[in-house]
């Protein structure tokens, strides 16, 4: 290394950079950025950021931005080009991160342990068995709550838990009674501290962060002794900008030369340089709304009341919004909401999004205030797309963007697809508690598009219906699914009689045939493709009467829409749901059922309870999270309401569990009137239960209500019913 040339000028900046979401309470990072000139006109920059609460500017911090601004002066700074770890605070960024090729998730946990025991689920089920994930409790937990704490988040696989408890003499007691790694963060800034930990045993690794350890040289020593003690060393930075995470990186870098290193990323800051531009891999799709104007440049991809759109016409209109998206600062990556009613407009702002690269989350725009902004949270999306029609959420506390195409601004070029590239961020139905966040990626979108069209068929002259909500993956996968096949999407509520396919849900259909009697479809219509929740044998009864072409079908956010598909037509006995699709199998583990394959993006370990029996073909018998465990016993709720709308007074049902002081849970039932019938005393709905039903499965409640909450998808709300 060069000796330090002989300076002329410094020069100190602050700065201030949001952290979204807040750390530990602090939602923006402060500092200073100091920057050294020689007489070459050569500038080295240094970094001093002190944690919020800890006074001004300290030694540590300012002695760490003098030594590395002589270090970057002097061309001794290493670097290295895969960072181990990325921070995460959700399933999806979880999942994002694992795309960009990270194995090891780092995720931020505190005293509310219900929380930290979702997140954790959410992340192990987004992201796999493979890939580990540490937590980070920063001495929130006193040493007993510690234990309890790692006892139990222990279950998702943990690879370490840093700094369970503030001091080191509590982390000793946890490390003496849990089995997982415990790794000192806060608790080892000087060598005075270390040599407790290494006394007392009170760790397994040591996390050093250069910014709070005296400099990078005292960072060096202290990783050093380390080493030499057996404990594990991790380097991180402080959630500084990239200057201060620079030292963070050279001293991981150094220490890499020696053995292993650990390094942690976290999302963008201001400071950190533009991101080298990716290279183009074989295996990228071209954009298939690209490819259909190229294809069937006059054929109508759009329709919606009065308004039709060829491929040619919608390509041009998505390659405009893209560039307008562009010119507000939307990257590919970027995580962006998208509300509004459905309408070509919304339409073409989703493909504008996706033809950036960006990942697009849309909202339920009916949802009221509270349940958007908890939606918007979980989506993690750093900005929203307001469509025609659409409001964007009170006092967003995101980037809010109403595209107004500017003929003025260039058209956006093609960018291909990764295959392991998010497109979707699509949030659960959130039936039995909070939505989830489920990332799709452009592999599993195009695997469940292909697959449905084996099973289905493919004609090009299609018009799908799509009259699902489009913030759902049922909606989704007809705008995506068209797009790939050329064909047309008929966007509207109501049934077209154009349209050759379609999908429902029960509740749909049901009021379809209301409506239509023993009319039947014309012939025309090829598909009716059915899912979303159990068909009830009244409905498929009366499907079978008009030969209706209904399409069986069981799939799940999680595996991009459909698994399991019947034929069209067959609504034959004993069938289930149908054989998987091309690109998925099913299997049977411990009574669940397990989806492998590119459209689960891997594996997905279901909610949903089922079979496959000797023909492959899949039985759904319901969800796991439903059953009532009543003294010991398990109830299926299915099997009471199936008993139940047996009855000729009895329209709709629903089956929970309540608490009992006896028998832990016992079932209630919530019924919906047939209005030609007379409404049953209790006894006589009990004793319709007991001539079908094993004694304990009758409900001890009958509860009559005007009709069941229901999802936009016709899921029951259980959660609703439980407050009834």
């Amino acid at each position: 290394m060069n000796p330090t040339p002989r300076l002329i000028a410094t020069c100190v900046a602050p700065y201030e950079v949001p952290l979204s979401p807040p750390v530990r309470g602090v939602s923006t990072r402060r500092g200073w950025l100091l920057g050294v000139v020689d007489a070459h006109g050569s500038v080295g920059w240094g970094e001093a950021a002190p944690w919020p609460g800890s006074g001004a500017c300290a030694w540590s911090e300012t002695r760490f931005a003098v030594e590395q601004a002589l270090l970057d002066l002097r061309g001794g700074l290493k670097t290295f080009e895969s960072p181990r770890a990325a921070l995460v605070g959700s399933a999806a960024e979880a999942v994002c991160a694992v795309a960009d090729g990270f194995k090891t998730l780092k995720v931020k946990v505190g005293v509310d342990l219900d929380a930290a025991d979702a997140l954790l689920a959410a992340i192990r089920q987004a992201v796999g068995p493979e890939i580990a994930i540490r937590i980070d409790a920063n001495g929130c937990w006193s040493p007993d709550e510690a234990v309890a704490a790692v006892t139990l988040l222990s279950r998702h696989r943990l690879e370490l838990v840093e700094q369970p408890c503030g001091s080191i003499s509590g982390m000793a007691h946890v490390r003496q009674r849990v089995s997982v790694p415990i790794a000192a963060d806060e608790s080892v800034r000087t060598a005075a501290q270390l040599e407790q930990i290494i006394e007392q045993q009170a760790a397994d690794l040591v996390v050093l962060k250069p910014m709070f350890t005296g400099g990078i040289q005292a960072a060096e020593r202290l990783a050093t002794r380390a080493g030499a003690a057996g404990l594990g060393v991790v380097v991180t930075h402080a959630l500084e900008s990239s200057v201060g995470r620079a030292g963070a990186v050279h001293l991981a870098s150094s220490l890499a030369a020696d053995g292993p290193a650990h390094g942690l990323s976290d999302r963008p800051s201001p400071f950190r340089p533009a991101p080298a531009v990716r290279r183009s891999d074989p295996t990228d799709i071209p954009n298939p709304v690209q490819s259909t104007a190229l294809a069937r440049p006059d054929h109508p991809v759009l329709t919606c009341g009065e308004e039709t759109l060829t491929g040619r016409g919608l390509c041009e209109r998505v390659a405009r919004r893209a560039g307008v998206f562009r010119a507000l600062r939307v990257s590919p990556g970027d995580i962006v909401g998208l509300i509004g009613p459905p309408s070509i407009d919304w339409v073409v702002s989703f493909h504008a999004l996706g033809w950036l690269g960006a990942t697009v989350a849309p909202l339920p725009h009916r949802a009221p205030a509270a349940e958007l902004a908890t939606a918007l949270g979980v989506s993690g999306a750093s900005a929203i797309v307001v469509a025609e029609g659409g409001a964007a959420p009170q006092q967003a506390a995101v980037r809010v963007i109403t595209a107004v195409d500017d003929p003025a601004l260039p058209l956006c070029p093609e960018r291909f697809w990764p295959l392991a590239e998010p497109r979707l961020i699509v949030l659960t139905s959130g039936t039995t508690g909070p939505p989830r966040a489920v990332a799709l990626t452009t592999a599993q979108l195009m695997t469940s598009a292909f697959g449905s069209a084996i099973r289905l068929g493919h004609d090009p002259a299609d018009r799908w219906q799509c009259c699902l909500p489009l913030h759902h993956v049922g909606g989704l996968s007809i705008l995506l699914r068209c797009a790939f096949y050329g064909t047309t999407v008929l966007l509207a509520d109501l049934f077209d009689e154009r349209a050759t396919l379609v999908s429902m849900v029960p509740a749909q259909l049901a009021a379809l045939l209301d409506t239509r009697g023993l009319l039947p479809f014309r012939a025309s219509l090829r598909a009716i493709l059915l899912g979303g929740a159990a068909a009830p044998a009244q409905l498929l009864a009366r499907c079978r009467a008009i030969g209706a072409p209904v399409a069986l079908t069981w799939g799940m956010t999680e595996t991009a829409s459909q698994v399991a598909t019947r034929r069209p037509g067959d609504l034959s006995h004993g069938s289930g749901v149908g054989p998987p699709l091309p690109f998925a199998r099913v299997h049977e583990v411990d009574g669940a059922l397990e989806v492998r394959g590119p459209i689960a993006g891997g594996r997905v370990r279901t909610a949903d309870r089922g079979a496959v029996d000797p023909l492959g073909r899949v039985h759904v018998d319901g969800r796991a999270d439903d059953i009532i465990v009543s003294g010991g016993e398990n109830i299926d709720p299915a099997e009471i309401e199936r008993t139940l709308l047996a009855h000729p007074a009895v329209a709709d049902v629903a089956v929970i569990g309540v608490p009992s002081g006896r028998w832990g849970r016992r079932p209630a039932a919530f019924l919906v009137q047939n209005n030609d019938e007379r409404v049953p005393e209790r006894p006589a709905l009990a004793a319709w239960c007991r001539g079908r039903l094993a004694r304990f499965k009758v409900p001890d409640t009958f509860i009559w209500i005007d009709e069941l909450p229901r999802t936009a998808l016709g899921k029951v709300m259980r959660k609703q019913l439980e407050t009834l």
